[in-house]
């Protein structure tokens, strides 16, 4: 009798144990996310931005960075294009800490736009920081870098 009471005992803990788990995964759905469509959305935001159809690329940013974290990937400036097309169709609400969140996160608030540099001068111009804000705002992001990780990896190419 014993020795079924601990079977079920044991059992009852398993159970409880991935019943917890699974909680936590529907009350914090960014823990588990696959960012495979994340991809094929910043791609599209990315062709309509570059056709000028900044409100629907907008849009589509806007719903994804409501579920994906940004990662701002080198190519495609998906939170620059973000800001631009926020600018270029009118969407300027919390633009001021769009802009800050892009140079604190990413260094920049550049964008993949063949007419990126007006661009970016409206965006600067619209959020009213000065030059003395971006520079703090960069030096946060530089302090956030891990020097020593690309001192390594610099060396480990050169040693290639």
């Amino acid at each position: 009798m014993k020795l079924n009471f601990q079977n079920i005992l044991v059992f009852t803990c398993i159970i409880v144990f991935s019943c917890v788990q699974k909680r936590d995964l529907i009350t914090n759905p960014k823990q588990e996310l696959n960012y495979i469509p994340y991809y094929l959305k910043v791609y599209e935001a990315d062709s309509l931005y570059l056709t000028d159809n900044y409100q629907r690329s907008y849009e589509i940013l806007d719903s994804l960075f409501k579920k994906f974290k940004p990662l701002n990937m080198e190519n495609y400036s998906e939170y620059g294009n973000y800001l631009g097309a926020a600018v270029m169709s009118g969407n300027i609400k919390n633009l001021k800490e769009k802009v800050k969140y892009s140079y604190e996160n990413f260094g920049d608030i550049r964008s993949s736009h063949p007419n990126s540099y007006e661009i970016t001068e409206r965006v600067q111009q619209i959020s009213g920081f000065k030059i003395d804000e971006i520079k703090l705002f960069k030096n946060k992001y530089g302090e956030s870098i891990n020097t020593q990780l690309r001192e390594r990896l610099k060396i480990m190419y050169y040693e290639d």
